[in-house]
């Protein structure tokens, strides 16, 4: 639908300029989600590797250093490795696996 064309220039002034020409649309939008593509492919390796650097010094880091210090698996020299000596259990074998929780 057009509007009405009447020699008054006000009224040309909103004539819209027409569809957009369908075969130069696809061209131009591949191109533009291509260049988008390899814009947020960039945005992502940036910011995976400030997001991971930042994990490492915040969280692993110290971690590590603090894990450095303690000894939970035991293998320290002087230590005694092996099968450790558990003390007896109290009641029956019956009554223990009622008893699980």
């Amino acid at each position: 639908m057009s509007p009405r064309v009447t020699g008054d220039p006000a009224s040309t002034a909103a004539v819209p300029l027409g569809p957009v020409d369908p075969t130069s649309a696809p061209g131009v939008l591949r191109r533009a989600w291509r260049a988008w593509k390899r814009f947020g492919k960039r945005l992502a390796d940036i910011q995976a590797r400030i997001l991971l650097t930042v994990f490492y010094y915040v969280i692993a880091a110290p971690f590590g250093i603090v894990m450095r210090f303690t000894d939970p698996l035991g293998l320290r020299p002087g230590i005694r490795h092996g099968w450790r000596a558990r003390p007896p259990l109290a009641g029956s074998a019956m009554d223990r696996a009622r008893r699980q929780f």
